[in-house]
């Protein structure tokens, strides 16, 4: 388990050796508080460092207090309140981080969550864009077989996985040092 406190100033990167789907390995970057906040962060893992076909490139988003009610928009409006405001949960009725009007994340939705949903609101001149990834999806769709023929890499020995993992390491260092330089 990563540790339970963190430096609150400084992303951390964790490795989970055989964590994955299919005992595949997994990273976890956490980011500091608003590091990425009403705007959206390309994380792009190199395919030269670790031996993939092509860069594979990753999207999050963050609108601050948005409860994900329009597939057109990222806007924060009076619907978002009215959800927040409309759907309370308390400590006897704890929810999931995952709990859409939970803009705060704390198992609760409370005055916090209405107020940050007030505090947020935005209009079509300063709402989060979405981004159109049509083009990106199709060429994925259209990748020969013959291009996936690294999964088949994925059994080797140990030694060739801490090979690897030292690679991945470099490339999640050099990710962060480029977002925090």
């Amino acid at each position: 388990m990563p540790p339970a406190a963190r430096d609150a100033a400084q992303p951390s990167v964790t490795f989970w050796e055989d964590a994955g789907v299919l005992g595949s390995d997994r990273v976890t970057i956490v980011l500091p508080d608003e590091a990425v906040r009403n705007t959206w962060l390309q994380v792009t893992v190199k395919a030269a460092n670790l031996g993939l076909p092509a860069d594979d490139v990753f999207y999050f988003g963050n609108a601050v207090a948005e409860a994900g009610n329009s597939a057109s928009d990222a806007a924060v409006t009076t619907a978002d309140l009215l959800l927040a405001r409309n759907n309370p949960r308390s400590l006897l009725d704890e929810i999931d981080v995952t709990f859409p009007y939970d803009f705060n994340r704390d198992k609760h939705v409370d005055a916090t969550d209405v107020l940050l949903a007030r505090n947020n609101q935005t209009s079509f001149l300063n709402a989060l864009n979405l981004i159109d990834l049509t083009d990106a999806a199709e060429e994925a769709q259209q990748t020969p077989l013959a291009e996936l023929a690294w999964l088949t890499d994925l059994d080797q020995p140990a030694s060739q996985r801490s090979v690897q993992k030292d690679a991945t390491a470099d490339a999640v260092d050099l990710l962060l040092a480029t977002l925090w330089s």
